[in-house]
């Protein structure tokens, strides 16, 4: 009976000693873990949204966009969105970019043992460990406008997709989010002849 109550003291002190090891690696690992995982999700999202925009971009033209409607002297009377063409570049894009993050949300971070000691001398030395991690994105696109007077009579018209992806990054023992904000030119064209801002209408 004796020897029976110091085996269960004894398991007791290793269960109590494990767990305060355990609760100290974690107080200890998880912030660098964290801010790793952090920054890589974001440098991942950033590298989505530039190779999925940019093969959007490709077929995008200013004519299928915006109409420039002008009286027979060459007044420009009115600049407008092609309302159906720019909803439809926005939702297709904002597809390729969901569809994009889709493929890679199941990759994990390897973190060296070097870095998780905080020594910044051991940065990215030693074997590394994987940790897995899941995401959840949202998608917010909007469609601007800019106006720059290149000469006499003469205005660039560009049109810019500002993109801006919020990442919810889910561990098993966290969860953290990174916001990455990004614009990219999507068309331009020279308009010869005055542009009143009344007459600049488009949709985002």
């Amino acid at each position: 009976m004796k020897k029976r109550h110091t085996f269960l003291r004894v398991s007791g002190l290793i269960i109590f000693v494990y767990i305060i090891f355990v609760i100290s690696v974690d107080s200890l690992y998880r912030p660098v873990i964290m801010s790793n995982i952090e920054t890589r999700s974001g440098v991942m999202a950033l590298n989505i949204v530039n190779e999925a925009v940019t093969r959007q971009i490709k077929n995008a033209k200013y004519e299928n966009m915006v109409s420039v409607h002008k009286t027979g002297d060459g007044t420009v009377t009115a600049i407008e969105s092609n309302a159906a063409a720019v909803n439809s570049f926005k939702s297709e894009t904002t597809l390729a970019i969901t569809n994009a993050f889709e493929k890679n949300n199941k990759k994990p971070a390897n973190i060296s043992l070097g870095t998780l000691s905080g020594n910044v001398f051991l940065l990215g030395c030693g074997p590394k460990m994987k940790f897995k991690f899941d995401t959840a994105n949202s998608v917010n696109i909007q469609l601007v406008s800019s106006f720059e007077s290149v000469g006499i009579n003469q205005t660039v018209h560009r049109l810019y997709l500002e993109v801006e992806v919020s990442t919810k990054v889910l561990a098993s023992w966290h969860k953290t989010k990174t916001t990455v904000k990004t614009n990219f030119l999507v068309a331009e064209t020279v308009i010869v002849g005055d542009v009143p801002n009344t007459a600049i209408e488009i949709s985002k």
